[in-house]
């Protein structure tokens, strides 16, 4: 069943399956040398010489290879013996460090939020822990905060950014503005700068379980499932009713194949959240996966009726009826996606294999001709490309999703 946006990457199918051997794939036999009997006497004799001459250079060469390298071992342990001995003299000769008085100590360098440049190479260096207070610089970092959020607020996160991040060179042991600059990067779409800032607010406060669960999201975003999969968990551990985790873990178990478990999480994320379009969604694909047509298209059902105007639950009902070989029901559901995304998109969808049979009928062809008119009226027309745009895969919950994301 084709997904739509918030909608994964298609299933990939089972290991592909070699074609039936045949004659040709054999390989030829290495042919016997029947012309061995018929050399003379004295070419046998000669061969077994060369043979046996050159079994006894190669016996010489590797007899000569073993004793250089023993020699150059011996020397070198050797080496290493006299170069400690020779440490351990100039250690017993020199003077005790207590003689020249007590050393002050080194002031440690004030830590500084790193700039664009630096990010590659200290993305991951850890804050001090025990920074000396400095009230002016405090006060001064909390007024370009503040200003961040006003922007963040206003939907202009680059702006926001750099805000946040003027915050923190000032003073960068504010957790609370880690938090918000990691959740703007997560908007921008830079998952490893999300992913730096929200490990130095989890270093310093990590018993939040939405932080940790951001964090993993911008894992899950690079495609580093493990990672991601060990931070919903820790948020999931961290306090069993916080939502969104249960819903991220079901897509890294879908990714990895595993639909019972994702079922499992799923389960956990509808009894706290009952109805969620999203996860009901999600449920429909596994029941689809496992040929449960019509529990999936009952599903899908009740998704639409808690969101009537997200368009990717009318285009699955639409190939779970399909499935089924319901024609009329397939056709229904795919016309009421049309006024909530366009035609064009609704034919990339019809193309897709779970129509494959529907398109072969009557009904589906007439329906297809209909709707490839009507799509090239819309270009015609100049209307907006985007229209045509199929939505995306879906896309896991943190603190920054909007409840349907379209």
């Amino acid at each position: 069943m084709q997904k739509q946006n918030p909608e994964r990457p298609a299933p990939t199918g089972g290991p592909h399956t070699p074609p039936a051997a045949q004659l040709y794939h054999l390989e030829p036999p290495e042919r016997q040398r029947t012309d061995e009997a018929k050399k003379p006497a004295d070419q046998k004799r000669w061969q077994m010489v060369r043979r046996t001459l050159a079994h006894q250079i190669f016996i010489s060469n590797v007899r000569t290879f073993s004793i250089v390298a023993g020699c150059m071992l011996v020397l070198f342990v050797l080496a290493l013996y006299i170069a400690r001995k020779t440490w351990q003299i100039k250690q017993d000769h020199s003077p005790p460090a207590e003689a020249a008085g007590p050393a002050a100590p080194a002031e440690p360098p004030a830590r500084t939020m790193p700039t664009d440049a630096e990010d590659s190479k200290d993305g991951d260096a850890a804050v001090p822990q025990s920074p000396q207070l400095d009230t002016e610089a405090m006060r001064k970092a909390v007024f370009l905060a503040r200003r961040g959020k006003v922007l963040d607020d206003a939907g202009e996160y680059a702006k926001a950014a750099e805000r946040y991040r003027d915050a923190l060179r000032v003073w960068p042991y504010l957790t609370s503005v880690w938090t918000s600059l990691g959740r703007v990067y997560l908007r921008l779409g830079d998952y490893r700068r999300a992913q730096r800032a929200l490990e130095r607010a989890a270093e310093n406060n990590p018993n939040d379980p939405s932080i940790l669960n951001d964090l993993g999201v911008a894992y899950l975003f690079q495609n580093r499932l493990r990672k991601a999969r060990d931070f919903f968990t820790a948020a999931r551990d961290m306090d069993s009713r916080f939502p969104d985790c249960h819903f991220n873990l079901a897509l890294c178990h879908l990714a990895e194949g595993d639909l019972d478990s994702a079922e499992d999480s799923l389960r956990e994320f509808l009894h706290i959240k009952t109805d969620d379009p999203r996860a009901l969604k999600e449920l429909a694909y596994i029941q689809a996966r496992r040929n449960h047509y019509r529990e999936a298209f009952e599903t899908l059902r009740k998704a639409i009726s808690q969101a009537p105007e997200w368009p990717a639950l009318y285009f699955d009902a639409a190939a779970a009826a399909a499935l089924m070989g319901h024609v009329e029901d397939a056709i229904n559901y795919l016309e009421k996606a049309e006024p909530l995304s366009s035609p064009a998109a609704v034919y990339q969808i019809y193309q897709q294999p779970a129509f494959k049979e529907i398109r072969l009928t009557d009904l589906g062809a007439d329906f297809e001709k209909d709707l490839a008119e009507r799509a090239r009226r819309l270009i015609a027309r100049s209307e907006e490309k985007a229209a045509a745009r199929v939505p995306d895969e879906t896309r896991p919950i943190s603190s920054v999703s909007t409840p349907i994301q379209q």
